[in-house]
């Protein structure tokens, strides 16, 4: 019986992602593990994180930018979903800037980009495209 597992191993599929828009565009990263898809910037949370800290956090990490957490908000609630078949709990955040700030990806991100929030939702993440739907 599986069920028990699963309540294990749930606290640490913990994740938050932070969707950046910025003039009709927004931020979007392939990794260089994965299926190639575009997805929010994001991460795992860490013992004593809030899941506004990982978001914050992770765009600094990821993309070197420093986002002020009084201008984020939820835009997505926490919610499991399946992901390669785990459960995986996400909250996804936005934060909307004035203007496009340069990226700098670290090891871990294989491209980051600004796309266009109209951009057809093919090749994009599940969360990437509730969230967008959710922006709409």
């Amino acid at each position: 019986m599986l069920y028990p597992l699963v309540w294990l191993y749930s606290p640490l599929f913990t994740r938050a992602r932070i969707l950046i828009v910025a003039e009709g565009h927004f931020v979007a990263v392939k990794h260089h593990f994965g299926n190639g898809n575009w997805h929010l910037p994001g991460g795992g949370k860490k013992r004593g994180e809030s899941l506004l800290q990982v978001a914050v956090r992770e765009a600094k990490e990821e993309l070197g930018l420093s986002i002020d957490p009084s201008t984020v908000s939820v835009l997505l609630p926490l919610k499991p979903y399946f992901n390669l078949g785990l459960i995986q709990r996400a909250e996804v955040f936005l934060v909307k800037l004035p203007k496009k700030l340069p990226l700098k990806p670290n090891r871990e991100i294989k491209t980051a980009a600004w796309l266009p929030t109209n951009l057809p939702k093919t090749g994009l993440g599940h969360i990437t495209k509730r969230a967008l739907n959710r922006l709409d």
